[in-house]
């Protein structure tokens, strides 16, 4: 492949400039968004973070389905492995009629949405330094991985 290195320069130069104007902004929408004052619905919390609508999930469950189908025709492996997984209750659904006990299971919900962002940062991070740690890409295109990498790191401690 062949990369015309001053439109590369030119790109990225853009990428670096969009972001460092973006970030200001993007720290303010998620301050007024997970303030606990807000009253801002879990969808809009979701789509903030870029977390993807049931809508999304359900057109991805074709090929989930198709995975699965895959997984299942093959040969098991002999390993033992302990399911786990776990949830946080959503408010609109809680039983409570404590205004407290609400709240608290709204801070939960957050956390748990803000702590998921956050590791998907980190995920991109490491998968960055990975490959940035090989030592087989060009210059150019370790400086483009490099930039993207800071980016991630900077949404992550937005977060």
């Amino acid at each position: 492949m062949d990369i015309n290195r001053d439109e590369l320069r030119r790109q990225l130069a853009d990428s670096r400039r969009d972001h460092d104007e973006l970030m200001p902004a993007f720290r303010s929408i998620l301050a007024r968004v997970f303030d606990p004052s807000s009253r801002a619905a879990n969808a809009d919390k979701a789509a903030v973070l870029g977390v993807p609508s049931r809508r999304a999930l359900l057109g991805a469950g074709g090929a989930l389905a198709g995975a699965t189908l895959l997984a299942a025709c093959t040969d098991a492996k002999k390993k033992e492995q302990i399911a786990q997984s776990g949830t946080v209750p959503d408010p609109k659904t809680t039983t409570s009629l404590d205004p407290q006990v609400a709240a608290d299971e709204a801070q939960r919900l957050d956390l748990n949405l803000l702590r998921t962002s956050q590791s998907v940062e980190a995920s991109a991070i490491t998968a960055y330094s990975l490959v940035l740690g090989t030592g087989k890409l060009s210059s150019e295109v370790g400086d483009a991985l490099r930039l993207f990498q800071q980016q991630h790191r900077d949404h992550q401690a937005a977060m």
